[in-house]
């Protein structure tokens, strides 16, 4: 044994099988739940998500930034290209993807945005779908009385919904 040859299996000649790189990024984005800001907007880690677009972290809004930190890291890890929007405003980037990124019909691992008015947004990944709600992961969030990454339920029906992204097409 040692090898992968020694029982007459070819190990190399094995169909690889798909992996759904954007349920990596929920697996991922799981990972940070409970991550909570240390001063406003502020924190080793959050300052690690703002840097994610720019290389800049200078206390801004940090939703998207954490959102683009998970698809970019995943992206690494399994030797992707993905072209995202260079932006940390949610609106921007809803107004800047391709087409071919934005859903229809929302799934885990897809991304949703909202238009929080006055030119302010809001986004989170996709965990779950049950019924008309979803179960959302999204950091820059309140729980009780503490700023940061957290799971929240949430209409689909919501008129405040932009729309859903799908980040990775890989298969």
């Amino acid at each position: 044994m040692g090898n992968g040859t020694d029982q007459g299996i070819d190990l190399g000649a094995m169909v690889k099988l798909p992996i759904d790189l954007n349920m990596r990024m929920l697996d991922l984005a799981s990972f940070f739940l409970g991550v909570k800001e240390k001063g406003q907007n502020q924190g080793s880690i959050i300052e690690t998500f703002q840097r994610a677009v720019d290389g800049v972290a200078q206390g801004e809004a940090w939703c998207l930034n954490m959102l683009q930190y998970i698809a970019l890291e995943t992206s690494k890890v399994h030797s992707y290209q993905i072209d995202l929007p260079k932006t940390e405003g949610v609106i921007r980037f809803w107004n800047a993807i391709s087409d071919r990124n934005k859903m229809i019909t929302p799934k885990p691992g897809h991304w949703v945005l909202w238009d929080m008015g006055n030119g302010k947004g809001h986004c989170g990944i996709i965990r779950q779908i049950i019924s008309t709600n979803m179960i959302t992961i999204e950091g820059n969030t309140a729980s009780e009385k503490e700023e940061g990454v957290f799971m929240k339920s949430r209409s689909l029906a919501n008129k405040k919904v932009l729309g859903f992204i799908k980040v990775f097409h890989t298969n």
